[in-house]
């Protein structure tokens, strides 16, 4: 007991100066960490910014409150006392937070009355700590009471601007905000043109360059090397400017069967979550793989193709027009006179299952036993299939609302299950193998004999991989039927996800269906509202045929046009 008085003792003394320094050391990291929140990072580092973030706010409260009651049970001037002048105005200035960190995510831009009733609270607090400190510590210095007084208008502005920010970035502001482009037009157009100049004058430089190199060889003065690399360093510099590590660089992976081969064989890191009750959890979001900026560059690369194929091949009226923004692997298989059951199926299904489908029977043809050990390293085709068969996969389990409206997050989960299923009637106990290639084989060799009591997404990828392996004998061509499928997959997810879910991912950084959403757009593809808001072809011919003096009456609207759509 006496060491237990001594530490409530040693608590009561200590408590003020480790809040103020707790909460000091939240604002440096929520300081650091805005600086990477928008790179690719890990799920453990996400989740340290969440907890700074939140904790931020309620350490400087709870230090707030303990000066307050300190203040209000005592009325006596002590040493420290002195020092406390300038603690209620620090501590409204850790309220403000951090201006590039004033909101984890778009939903907390929602909550800016709370923060107004919170300001309107902790600030009446600290005038009344700071006024007992100033009229019980009659002694103290009058620099140190500037400070404080200056200190104090800085922390109650930057208090004011944190709610005000919140509000100013929340989506009703943004949605019930006048249209400001007409207004900006001009300067926009002045800043895009001044945007310009270094990247013209450096190919018109290149430009002249050459074609002064075909007339004649002439001698290239210094003056005019250094203002090129002048107006290179220029281009760097607009490159490279603070923040443009917002642009998603990397692409995100997940994998079937190698989440059933962890919950299978678990590592001692998932050994340890499950005895905190988290062992799904951390075989979700702790073994996300990320893929550098080169495969980001041959996907944005492949999609670029693919539009301008469309473009050029395909489309010619309205209809053809949403036909190919529809398609999911249609035209590819067209393209190829490629025609089976599975396939039909698969293109026809929901597209959650068809993601599903696909991706398994991606991972089983690739480690197929006529596959080519050196298939994935040699053939261009095989890589990106793989990488968007897995970035699709990671979008169904971690983002299903992005993949597609509706999407069934549990579809993974319950075809790891009917995988467990499989093998352990197969072979009476499941393989104990570490290899994703021999779980694989397994998973074929299950699949011949197939089980009333096992889902039929998991057979019918078995049956879609032997289906591509029989009718595509060329491996290359295979790859890029598959390949094709998967663009084709990638493009109507990116279209059809909801600008508002692009928004709030900008929070953890940019997804990179955020990136190929942009780029379709920016291609002239239909995006989500362009599907709701324009009319479908034909319609206003079927209405001039419908039209009648009768048709003035109240008539049912599409409850599609009633959607208000972000």
């Amino acid at each position: 007991m006496v060491d237990l008085s001594r530490a409530v003792l040693w608590w009561e003394d200590w408590q003020l100066r480790i809040l103020v320094l707790g909460s000091l050391f939240l604002q440096f990291f929520l300081f650091f960490s805005s600086m990477v929140r928008n790179c690719p990072i890990s799920s453990l580092c996400r989740s340290l910014m969440w907890l700074a973030y939140i904790g931020s706010d309620a350490v400087a409260i709870y230090a707030l409150a303990t000066l307050f009651n300190r203040h209000k049970l005592s009325g006596t001037a002590e040493s420290s006392k002195a020092l406390e002048v300038l603690w209620a105005p620090i501590l409204l200035i850790h309220l403000g937070g951090q201006h590039s960190f004033t909101a984890y995510s778009l939903e907390d831009n929602e909550l800016w009355i709370r923060h107004v009733m919170t300001m309107v609270s902790q600030v009446t607090v600290a005038i009344y700590v700071f006024c007992k400190s100033w009229h019980v510590g009659g002694d103290v210095d009058k620099r140190l009471l500037r400070a404080a007084i200056l200190l104090f208008i800085v922390g109650i502005l930057k208090f004011i601007r944190k709610p005000w920010t919140l509000k100013s970035a929340s989506l009703s502001s943004v949605v019930t905000s006048p249209a400001v482009y007409p207004q900006r037009r001009g300067p926009l157009e002045h800043v895009c043109d001044m945007l310009c100049l270094p990247f013209e004058s450096t190919f018109t430089s290149f430009d002249d360059a050459a074609a002064m190199k075909e007339e004649e060889e002439k001698d290239v003065s210094l003056e005019e090397y250094v203002a090129e690399a002048r107006e290179l360093v220029r281009v760097t510099e607009i490159a490279s400017r603070e923040g443009s590590c917002i642009w998603s660089s990397t692409v995100a992976q997940h994998n079937l069967v190698a989440y059933y081969r962890r919950k299978r064989n678990p590592t001692k890191f998932m050994m340890l979550s499950a005895i905190l009750g988290c062992k799904g959890y951390s075989n979700k979001h702790m073994y996300i793989e990320q893929v550098s900026q080169k495969g980001c560059i041959e996907i944005i690369n492949l999609v670029t193709e693919h539009v301008k194929g469309g473009w050029n091949q395909y489309i010619y009226d309205a209809q053809s027009y949403r036909r190919f923004n529809n398609f999911r692997g249609q035209w590819t298989v067209s393209r190829h006179k490629i025609y089976g059951e599975q396939m039909r199926w698969s293109l026809q299904a929901p597209f959650d299952q068809s993601v599903l489908v696909w991706h398994l029977a991606t991972e089983l043809c690739l480690y197929h036993p006529r596959t080519t050990a050196t298939a994935y390293d040699v053939l261009p085709a095989a890589r990106c299939s793989r990488l968007i068969s897995r970035y699709m996969i990671y979008l169904l389990l971690i983002r299903p609302e992005m993949l597609m409206p509706g999407s069934r997050q549990g579809l993974f989960t319950a075809s790891c299950d009917d995988i467990e299923l499989m093998l352990k009637r197969r072979r009476g106990n499941e393989p104990s193998s570490q290899d994703v290639r021999k779980i694989a084989e397994h998973i074929l060799d299950a699949a011949q004999s197939p089980s009333t009591n096992v889902g039929t997404l998991i057979p019918r990828a078995c049956n879609l991989a032997k289906e591509l392996m029989e009718l595509l004998d060329d491996e290359e061509q295979r790859w890029k039927v598959i390949q094709g499928v998967w663009l084709e997959m990638l493009c109507c997810s990116a279209g059809r996800c909801r600008g508002y879910l692009h928004a709030r991912s900008m929070g953890e950084g940019v997804e990179f269906l955020s990136v190929v959403w942009l780029l379709l757009s920016r291609l002239g593809m239909e995006t989500f509202a362009d599907k709701f808001q324009r009319p479908e072809p034909g319609e206003d011919q079927a209405f001039a045929a419908g039209a009648s003096p009768s048709s003035s009456e109240a008539q049912d609207i599409p409850v599609a046009e009633e959607i208000s759509i972000v």
